[in-house]
């Protein structure tokens, strides 16, 4: 039987899950809007999209590291956080490159929530 911690540890990180992932294709569909309102070509029109998952999988395996160092409740509450503000600044963003850094943001964060929310929901859910 599970503890009421474990309860909250698991609707945490689904929490967590749902709001990265729905940003990252989220914004598959606002794409030509948004290069429309910044006036971008299609060579920056990719790089909404490429720059996330290249910077989100380049810190998988650090951010497992930083994780694993720090504790995982810790971690994740920081790079909520870290998302939060690239969520932000995207939100606020005047020009393309302020867009392309708070997505760059974005995915930082989501790289340490996605390590954080796998070992979080392993441990909750093995006892």
């Amino acid at each position: 039987m599970q503890s009421q911690v474990e309860k909250y540890m698991i609707i945490i990180t689904f929490i967590s899950s749902f709001f990265t992932v729905f940003v990252l294709n989220g914004v598959v569909i606002g794409v030509p809007t948004i290069a429309q309102e910044f006036g971008m070509n299609n060579l920056t029109q990719n790089w909404i999209l490429n720059i996330y998952t290249l910077i989100a999988t380049m810190l998988t395996i650090p951010a497992g590291q930083i994780a694993g160092k720090y504790g995982f409740k810790r971690t994740l509450a920081i790079s909520n956080s870290i998302f939060l503000i690239g969520l932000i600044g995207s939100v606020i963003a005047f020009s393309t490159e302020t867009f392309l850094v708070s997505r760059i943001v974005q995915s930082v964060g989501t790289s340490f929530v996605n390590v954080c929310e796998i070992a979080i929901l392993t441990l909750a859910i093995s006892k």
